[in-house]
């Protein structure tokens, strides 16, 4: 039984909520109802991290995070090689680790990617769906479409 058949509770984020680590380095961003679209140059990389609301937070409750999955697209250019799901309440700067990271090779297709957790996470504060991309050589430059992600929690 996968994650989001075992899920009670399914916490969404789509796209167009999408941040940049580094927006100067995009050649171009654009944001619409399919999500957010990233073109970068050659040689170049970025994270793109969406925010995802935490029903816990906002009650006052932990949550039992069961795992995650996340909806993307890029071209030949543009490789997901990394996804993490990070408690918003770390801090990468003080040596904090994600709280999950997989590392993957998404190159030229659309994404559809789920992950059952190794174990259940007990959260509290609001989570955050990480990607990092790799843009390389070659015509057209890298684009990525970063269309959403989810949580799923079981109560």
């Amino acid at each position: 039984m996968t994650a989001l058949k075992k899920a009670t509770a399914i916490w969404s984020a789509h796209g167009v909520a999408a941040v940049l680590e580094w927006p100067n380095s995009a050649a171009e961003i654009r944001r619409n109802t399919i999500g957010t679209i990233l073109i970068q140059e050659a040689g170049t990389h970025n994270w793109i991290h969406l925010p995802v609301p935490a029903a816990g937070w906002l009650s006052k409750r932990v949550e039992q995070v069961i795992g995650f999955g996340l909806r993307a697209e890029c071209n030949e250019n543009a490789r997901i090689d990394l996804v993490r799901l990070v408690d918003s309440g770390r801090d990468f700067g003080n040596g904090d680790t994600p709280s999950y990271q997989d590392e993957v090779g998404f190159l030229g297709e659309a994404v559809w990617y789920t992950k059952e957790l190794p174990e259940m996470m007990n959260w509290y504060s609001g989570r955050v769906i990480s990607i990092h991309v790799d843009f390389l050589s070659g015509s057209p430059r890298g684009r990525i479409e970063f269309r959403g992600g989810d949580i799923y929690t079981k109560h």
